[in-house]
């Protein structure tokens, strides 16, 4: 199986997460000089008082947001190296992109396989989950304190479905963009951290990590013998077909300087 990361995505987390911390601690510095007056014992004007209390309230939630945030990129395994684990044995026919970047949005994961498109979104949210099928789409549930939501300690739940839909219009897209509309792709919601999942008519399969390997299998085989399944080439991947989307989806690497010839160096 072929692999593609864009680690930029990977930094460009960890900058969102420094510039929180900077952030926070910038705003409790500027509520510290506010009211360092007030604790020598100068009488101030009550607006003085009432100035720093903002910056106090803001700053804190931001600094401790970007501390978790920053502590959870560093200490969480990282579910693109948790999915490449799990799917090992593919052969290279199959190509599994991690965090692709197309039209300003980011699709987590995605495999290319001959029989279709397969797109993977991950949660590494701990806790009781549910999902069940509403109205209004798929309510998603996560049962954790007050204080882990406002702090951020715990990785936040979302709406996968939500994000799965959309990365899918993504994905599609992508088909259409290479002349393969007939093409299938098909979604895959995967927790990497929690086992037991309660999930009553979701639109899309839902699986811990354990199962992702069984689960993709299936899906695979389901896009390459599924009744409606169209005839012919046009309903598959060639080789091709592939070679084009990884071209276009594989992150871009910084240019390398040429090394200078020996007829250069000499001059």
């Amino acid at each position: 199986m072929n692999i593609f990361t864009n680690e930029n995505y990977i930094k460009d987390q960890l900058k969102s997460a420094r510039r929180l911390q900077l952030i926070g601690v910038v705003l409790l510095i500027i509520a510290f000089v506010i009211s360092c007056p007030i604790s020598l014992g100068l009488n101030l004007p009550p607006l003085v008082i009432v100035l720093a209390y903002p910056f106090l309230l803001v700053g804190f939630p931001l600094l401790t947001l970007g501390n978790n945030r920053l502590r959870r990129l560093r200490s969480i395994p990282r579910a693109d190296l948790q999915i490449n684990n799990e799917l090992k044995g593919l052969n290279n026919k199959y190509s599994l992109h991690h965090y692709v970047s197309l039209d300003g949005k980011i699709i987590k994961h995605l495999l290319v396989s001959p029989a279709g498109l397969l797109v993977l979104e991950s949660r590494d949210t701990t806790g009781k989950i549910t999902c069940a099928s509403g109205p209004k789409g798929d309510q998603w549930r996560v049962r954790v304190g007050i204080f882990e939501q406002i702090s951020g300690s715990r990785p936040p739940l979302g709406n996968p479905s939500r994000e799965l839909c959309e990365a899918l219009e993504q994905a599609k897209g992508l088909l259409e963009s290479i002349n393969k509309p007939a093409v299938e792709a098909r979604g895959l919601i995967v927790f990497t951290r929690q086992e037991d999942l309660e999930v009553e008519g979701c639109s899309y399969p839902v699986v811990p990590l354990a199962e992702t390997k069984s689960a993709v299998r299936q899906i695979l085989t389901d896009l390459g013998s599924g009744p409606g399944e169209p005839s012919g080439v046009a309903g598959l991947l060639t080789s091709e077909d592939r070679r084009r989307l990884n071209a276009r989806l594989a992150p871009e690497r910084p240019p390398v300087a040429a090394k200078p010839t020996p007829a250069a160096r000499s001059r």
